[in-house]
Formats: structure tokens, C-alpha cells, sequence
């Protein structure tokens, strides 16, 4: 067996023990418990494509491979659940558009399972240690990419957002950096294990490492900003439903924080100077006049 295989178990490991450490340090709404779901998904991935290299059954390496990309068609689905929570477009989520967001992340799932006419995987010197992919797995790379790329607009709106506030901004940033590095490691995976696989030896722990390093990111975010701290949330919440408008100022009056209240009655946005919209407003009101 080939050493390198170890990897996967260790990167298994290392992510068994980060889920640990973020379930017993923060407080979080049963709702929030997404994360876990997103993170049980992504150690499966490393487990079974470790499982996979211990047995000479094929039927059973058939099995770890398959709940492998299961893992991963699903995985998709849920780290653009876990942006929408991050950016704060949680509360724009319906029933329906939770369930019609994982539709596409089963679709994949089911034919990966299904493998009809070795669609998907087909096995290489009578097992699935050595195999090769048929059109069905660059389904599932559709899928996956397609989902990435709907996290990737929900991120970007949010930075650029005028209503975003500063440290939801910081947030996102942060996880623009975990999207790139699995994209990276990802992408290479694909290159050189599968599309270039009959002239190079495979590499065993390049997708595993990067789904390790991004968690990496959107733990060290949920962390640093308290994204599921009971108290941070209901403090939000308060702010957010109180009829007066609630401005949260630096030292230099640019504007950090403004509630709902606030920006139903002036323009405010986080990030401008609020001596500067002071101004505006006065020469506003005094055109108004001039102008009756």
C-alpha cells in the first residue's frame, strides 16, 4: 500500500478533532448546526479514500468511493447554506429555497450511487484502488463548481453591499481565502489524478488537504467574530428591532455599525463619513426651500 494513503487518515483526523473543538468552545442555535452537517461531509471524504486503499474486496472499495463523492456532491450544497449564514442572508431563506438548494447536490448523489452503466466510476485491474471516471463524475464537478460559484455571488454582494456591516465584511473575506484554497487544491487533484492519471502516478490527499486548510478558514471566522454566539446573535437582533435609529461611529465619525431603523429614514451606509452626510442633508433641505 502505497505510504502517501496515510495521509487521508491523518487529514481525517486533524478535521474529526477541529469539529470537536468548535462543538464543545461555542454556543450554537440548532439552526447553526449546519456547520456540523457541512463538516461531517467533508470527513468523510478523506476516511473513506483512506478505507478504500484496506481491503481487497471491490465490492467494499466500491462503497467507500461511493459514500467518498456522495460526501462531496453534498458538500457543495452545504457550504453555500453555511455562506448564506456567514453573509447574513440567513433571514431571505425560505422552507422551500433551503430544500430546492440541496436539489441538485441529491440529483448528483443519486447517480453516483446508482452508477448506472459505470457512468461514474469504472474499476481499473479488477478494483476501485486504480479507476477510472466516467461522464457522470464531471456532473458532480458541475454541481460542485455551480455551487461554488453561487457562494462565491453571495460573498462578493455582501462585500460590496452598502448595507453590510464592517465585520460581516471581514467574515467574508475571510472565507473568500477558504473557497480559493480548496478551489486550488481541488483543481489540481482533478488535473493530475484524473485527467492526466495515465501518465502520472496518482497523489493521494490533495482535495483531503485542501478541504482541511479551507475548514481551516471558516473556523478560525466562526471563532474571531462569535458567527454562532447565542449572545452576539440576540444582541443583533435587539439592535435590529428597535424603532430608533442606532449609529455605531469610530474615531473618525465614519460609520461602523447602523441599524434598520437608521437606514429606513436617511441614507446611511456603513463606511461613510457621517459629518460629510450631515452636510449633504442640510444643503438638500436648504435646496428643497430655495426651490418652493
Amino acid at each position: 500500500m502505497n505510504p502517501l494513503v496515510w495521509y487521508d487518515l491523518f487529514l481525517f483526523v486533524l478535521l474529526f478533532g477541529v469539529g470537536v473543538y468548535v462543538f464543545a468552545t461555542v454556543r450554537i442555535t440548532n439552526l447553526h448546526k449546519v456547520y456540523f452537517l457541512f463538516h461531517g461531509l467533508m470527513m468523510l471524504w478523506p476516511f473513506c479514500q483512506f478505507a478504500s486503499t484496506l481491503t481487497d474486496d471491490s465490492g467494499l472499495q466500491l462503497f467507500y468511493v461511493t459514500l467518498s463523492f456522495v460526501a462531496v456532491s453534498l458538500l457543495g450544497s452545504g457550504w453555500l447554506l453555511l455562506t448564506i449564514f456567514i453573509t447574513g442572508y440567513s433571514e431571505r431563506l425560505s422552507t422551500k429555497g433551503t430544500f430546492l438548494l440541496f436539489v441538485p447536490a441529491v440529483i448528483g448523489a443519486i447517480g453516483v450511487v446508482a452508477n448506472p452503466w459505470n457512468e461514474f466510476v469504472i474499476p481499473l485491474e479488477g478494483g476501485y484502488i486504480e479507476r477510472a471516471y466516467g461522464p457522470w463524475f464531471w456532473v458532480v464537478m458541475i454541481i460542485l463548481v455551480s455551487y461554488f460559484l453561487a457562494s462565491l455571488i453571495f460573498l462578493f454582494r455582501a462585500v460590496y453591499s452598502s448595507q453590510t456591516s464592517a465585520m460581516i465584511k471581514k467574515q467574508v473575506r475571510i472565507t473568500l481565502w477558504g473557497i480559493f484554497v480548496l478551489a486550488v487544491f481541488a483543481t489540481i487533484d482533478a488535473i493530475l489524478n484524473v485527467v492526466l492519471a495515465r501518465w502520472l502516478p496518482i497523489i493521494p490527499g490533495m482535495t483531503s488537504l485542501g478541504i482541511f486548510l479551507s475548514d481551516l478558514f471558516f473556523v478560525y471566522v466562526i471563532k474571531r467574530y462569535n458567527v454562532f454566539d447565542l449572545v452576539s446573535i440576540a444582541h443583533e437582533d435587539v439592535i435590529n428591532t428597535i424603532p430608533y435609529g442606532i449609529l455605531v461611529l469610530d474615531e473618525n465619525e465614519v460609520i461602523v455599525e447602523a441599524n434598520k431603523a437608521s437606514r429606513s429614514f436617511m441614507d446611511l451606509h456603513v463606511g461613510i463619513l457621517l459629518i460629510w452626510r450631515y452636510f449633504w442633508s442640510l444643503f438638500k433641505l436648504w435646496a428643497a426651500v430655495g426651490s418652493s
